[in-house]
């Protein structure tokens, strides 16, 4: 019964025009300009559920961590743990990436912002 109910109301023209959206509009995907000087911009993705692996010093890592410059499109990988967060974040940053290029102006990520604030 409950099944039936469920895909009645999923086909139901009046259903789906009186039920309330949960969620915002979606929008038009925006263009990043190209900076004008590389590391200015960067963005950072995860590259997760990868197997365990080891480095020289026995440290078992399970992710990558991939910082893409968005001027020249050069990327930097580094190996990451699945369950690390944004201190190991700030950690790996600053070895990787403001130590060699200093701090950029933007910084571009999935994470979401509760991440982000915590960086």
């Amino acid at each position: 019964m409950k099944k039936q109910v469920k895909d009645y109301v999923q086909t139901c023209d009046l259903c789906w025009k009186s039920t309330t959206q949960r969620h915002q509009p979606y929008g038009h995907l925006q263009p990043i300009e190209t900076p004008l000087t590389p590391w200015t911009h960067i963005a950072w993705d995860f590259v997760t559920g990868l197997p365990q692996s080891t480095d020289h010093t026995h440290t078992s890592y399970d992710a990558i961590l991939v910082i893409t410059n968005k001027k020249s499109k050069g990327a930097i990988f580094e190996p990451w743990k699945e369950n690390w967060g944004a201190e190991e974040l700030a950690a790996v940053f600053q070895r990787a990436v403001y130590r060699k290029h200093g701090l950029p102006e933007h910084i571009i990520s999935d994470r979401g912002t509760q991440f982000n604030n915590q960086f």
